[in-house]
């Protein structure tokens, strides 16, 4: 298996957890200006979520991997 494999499956595992992190701690604007979407989150703490998808998809890829190579 080739690196390219192993980066591919990393780069599907990163974005999917990455969609699973993203609501995680979000809460809405108590009073938002007009103009913007009362739902949109006060702070959503995308380089801590960069971070964590990160951290995650690592050990989920490793396992991925010795999934496929068994």
């Amino acid at each position: 298996m080739d690196y390219f494999f192993i980066i591919a499956i990393y780069a599907v595992v990163w974005w999917m957890v990455l969609f699973i992190v993203q609501p995680i701690g979000n809460a809405p604007e108590e009073n938002p200006l007009p103009g913007f979407a009362p739902s949109a989150p006060k702070n959503p703490r995308i380089k801590q979520k960069l971070i964590w998808a990160t951290v995650i998809s690592v050990p989920v890829t490793a396992a991925l991997y010795a999934l496929i190579l068994a």
